[in-house]
């Protein structure tokens, strides 16, 4: 039997054993996490029981990463538009009726400590993903694991409250961690979804990094991000900054230097000692050193010999 052949013939034996089974038994089959991401809109559109039949049927999945809050479209709306629609579900784009939020209930006991409150989801009404499914998800033995994510909109109110401070202090479309009614959101959120359902677990993403690697456009944005929009220089984060020592006004000094470097390079003027050379001295040494090796031509790589 050639290798074509063999993978054709264990495809078919697999899908004749998976009809055989009741779709109830998939969920206990094995001990091994088999999870999938899914939307709110998904079961609001085709109906709980039909959703899990088919990822049950389709997939095993025992557990499901359930997109409980976020505003990025990308999570939990439905296909993207110019893509092609899938088999199921409804035959239409929502590219113009998404908005995103909390797709659960919000008690308010649990968001006394924070200005930012309104988040719940216009899209679907008064729809609750958590309360439909738990039921359904419980009975089959399915996992249900609120996942959320640290993706917000300009338009929300309150948010300015809460945003970012770029170098230049200009607000950013990320929120700050340092800011206490950001915090204590977050802190609010997780337990009400905690206390007030028997869900199965919590799973926060966030895709952030440094502002230094921000500032070299080491992201998936690459060159067209704007060393100058690096964050954060909002007052929470310089009164952290100081109380551990750290100057924020040298930090910003240090980051406007960086900045200039970023310009060079994109413009195509290249160090005498090539870009990885000469970054580390901008890392490495004192200000005026950076300075002096400017104006007197020395090479960089004298000033930095460890280099």
């Amino acid at each position: 039997m050639d290798r074509r052949t063999f993978l054709q013939s264990a495809a078919a034996a697999a899908l004749t054993v998976t009809a055989a089974q009741p779709a109830t038994a998939f969920a206990t089959t094995t001990q091994k996490m088999i999870g999938i991401q899914v939307g709110a809109v998904s079961f609001a559109d085709e109906g709980t029981e039909k959703v899990l039949d088919e990822l049950q049927q389709d997939a095993l999945i025992n557990t499901l990463f359930l997109a409980t809050f976020t505003y990025g479209r990308g999570i939990v709306g439905r296909q993207l538009s110019g893509q092609p629609l899938p088999d199921h579900g409804k035959q239409e784009y929502d590219t113009s009726t998404f908005y995103g939020g909390n797709y659960a209930t919000i008690h308010p006991q649990f968001y006394r400590n924070t200005t930012f409150k309104g988040t719940r989801a216009p899209d679907l009404g008064d729809y609750d993903v958590l309360e439909a499914i738990l039921p359904s998800t419980r009975k089959r033995g399915i996992k249900t694991i609120c996942w959320f994510e640290d993706a917000f909109r300009e338009d929300i109110p309150g948010i300015d409250q809460l945003q970012e401070k770029d170098l230049l202090g200009k607000p950013a479309t990320t929120l700050c961690f340092n800011n206490p009614n950001y915090r204590n959101f977050l802190l609010g959120i997780v337990e009400d979804w905690a206390r007030s359902y028997d869900i199965d677990g919590i799973m926060w993403c966030s895709e952030r990094q440094g502002a230094f690697s921000e500032a070299l456009g080491a992201s998936q944005e690459g060159g067209a991000s704007n060393p100058r929009q690096v964050c954060c220089f909002c007052n929470y984060c310089k009164a952290k900054a100081r109380q551990r020592g750290i100057s924020p006004e040298r930090a910003e000094e240090a980051f406007l230097e960086l900045a200039k470097f970023v310009d060079s390079g994109r413009k195509g003027q290249r160090p005498v000692d090539g870009y990885y050379v000469e970054l580390w001295a901008y890392v490495a040494l004192p200000r005026t050193s950076r300075m002096g090796n400017a104006l007197d031509g020395q090479s960089s790589r004298d000033l930095c010999g460890h280099l």
